[in-house]
């Protein structure tokens, strides 16, 4: 519009601010401790807020060890939900009706968190495992909210039979569905006891690895594997299984990440993989970094919703939002977290009539289709994520 000569006004809609990053290594515990609330997502940010508030290494047993390895680690978020005395498994309280959900106790506490990415279940005492239900409901659980379970390999793993045994049994536990969302670790760790100076015993790696990849987050990005030198496992004393390097590679074909210890630079992890299978779809979700990625930016891309749910589903908002996206993915590709020597090499970004029928416009479903270059493998990966807008 013309108001003078040589000067002009132009009117749009308030702008977006810039998605902002959602967090990628915020861990979840669940487990027995001798002092603290019961069935809340408590959030620890140290080893001292979590010794003040839920007891220390002495009493704690394997959750505080857990945690204790996590921010020994560079862990620097954790969620703690607390069991009562006797609880067998974190999950007795996953119900299947949606009214006994509403209580949040165990792992629905953390339904009253806005997101966490790392679940870790400790074992319930030393020597002890979960049972494969547990397990299947925690994987699911995790599907659901976007997160990644890190499943301590049961004791019973001392060969490669039993291995190869107890993965079949596992795979069919969790299903296909969420088996992308599960990190199997093995083998246990050895620490001193606390309790017994002198002593050693075994531990869970979970909060070990678990703070590893959140160091790995901060010093190279979720899109790095934590493996190798950089992320060597600090405060143990080693593995309780000696596996060479034919063992791991065997071990990570089968979907199982590998704890090594390694002359001179100490334990560390070899593999980086989820449980997914290798055929199809779910190939490329077998990487784990590729996983850990797609997540953060599902995570990240879903913090739009609260901008559109009163949004008309018009082509208006479909250009804003695909604006908004490219410009989170292309900050992701400058840092070099996908491949190609340009945007439009890296990723792609719709959200259209092609990505829309009639009825979802008119429920006000805003859905959108993003691909993805990731470091590895070097093809594109998919992510469908949908929006609740106002229905017209």
């Amino acid at each position: 519009m013309v108001t003078f000569p040589g000067v002009f006004a132009e009117e749009s809609g308030p702008r977006w601010a810039p998605i902002v990053p959602a967090p990628t290594a915020v861990t979840a515990f669940i487990g027995h401790t001798p002092t603290g609330p019961l069935h809340q997502a408590e959030p620890v940010h140290s080893w001292a807020a979590f010794e003040q508030r839920f007891g220390g290494l002495a009493a704690g047993g394997s959750l505080a060890r857990a945690v204790h390895q996590y921010f020994l680690n560079g862990g620097a978020q954790a969620l703690v939900v607390r069991l009562p005395p006797g609880a067998v498994s974190p999950t007795a309280w996953v119900p299947s009706l949606r009214t006994a959900r509403q209580r949040r106790q165990g792992l629905c506490a953390l339904d009253a968190v806005d997101g966490f990415n790392l679940l870790c279940l400790p074992p319930p005492a030393p020597g002890q495992d979960h049972a494969l239900p547990t397990w299947a409901r925690a994987a699911a659980y995790c599907r659901e909210r976007r997160a990644l379970l890190l499943l301590d390999a049961p004791t019973a793993w001392i060969s490669a039979a039993t291995t190869a045994q107890g993965l079949v049994a596992l795979r069919a536990a969790v299903g296909p569905l969420a088996a992308s969302h599960v990190a199997v670790l093995h083998p246990r760790l050895r620490v001193s006891d606390p309790q017994h100076p002198g002593t050693v015993v075994d531990c869970a790696p979970c909060g070990a690895v678990a703070g590893v990849i959140a160091r790995t987050d901060a010093q190279r990005g979720v899109w790095h594997a934590p493996i190798g030198t950089p992320a060597s496992i600090a405060g143990i004393l080693g593995v309780n299984q000696a596996l060479t390097q034919a063992d791991c590679e065997r071990l990570e074909a089968q979907g199982v990440n590998a704890l090594r210890s390694v002359a001179g630079t100490g334990p560390q992890l070899t593999g980086a993989c989820t449980l997914a299978g290798t055929d199809g779809q779910s190939a490329a979700w077998r990487d784990l970094p590729v996983r850990r990625l797609a997540l953060h930016i599902e995570n990240s891309v879903l913090r739009v919703a609260q901008l559109v749910v009163f949004e008309a589903n018009d082509e208006r908002l479909w250009v804003r939002v695909t604006a908004t996206v490219q410009d989170f993915l292309a900050s992701l590709w400058r840092q070099g977290a996908l491949l190609g020597t340009t945007p439009e090499a890296a990723f792609f970004v719709r959200c259209d009539r092609s990505t829309m029928s009639a009825a979802d416009r008119h429920a006000g479903r805003l859905r959108l289709l993003i691909g993805l270059a990731p470091r590895q493998p070097a093809e594109f990966v998919q992510l469908r994520l949908t929006l609740q807008t106002a229905a017209s």
